[in-house]
């Protein structure tokens, strides 16, 4: 198999996301990337609930559940959550549990925001 060198735009871009990831890593050394989706999906289209993001990634509730509880303060198996997210009241369902962004996870995506403007400044989008 012949080596193909990167150029200066895949290059940047893997730097750029690794970067990402790494901000990631940095606030779980233990966060796996299927958390990371969960907590991407959920500040992309906030007041989610669990069973829309399960149906949308085909992924078991049981799982979901598990990476929101972490994502939250409350956490899995008595150990403390990130505080990413905060589960909120639904005023029609009170089964249903819209998800929503922390003010700690509104810190996480502007870091990243910061981290991934510079794939698009400057004409490398």
């Amino acid at each position: 198999m012949a080596d193909r060198t990167l150029t200066e735009r895949e290059a940047k871009a893997l730097t750029t996301l690794t970067t990402a990831l790494e901000a990631l890593h940095d606030v779980h050394d233990e966060m796996t990337i299927r958390t990371a989706i969960t907590f991407l999906r959920l500040a992309l289209d906030q007041g989610t609930t669990q069973s829309d993001l399960a149906r949308y990634y085909g992924w078991p509730k049981t799982s979901v559940n598990r990476n929101i509880k972490l994502l939250q303060d409350k956490g899995v198996r008595g150990n403390p959550g990130l505080g990413l997210l905060d589960l909120r009241a639904d005023d029609v369902d009170e089964r249903a549990k819209p998800v929503g962004v922390s003010p700690k996870g509104a810190r996480l995506i502007r870091t990243l925001d910061h981290i991934l403007s510079g794939v698009t400044e400057g004409g490398n989008s």
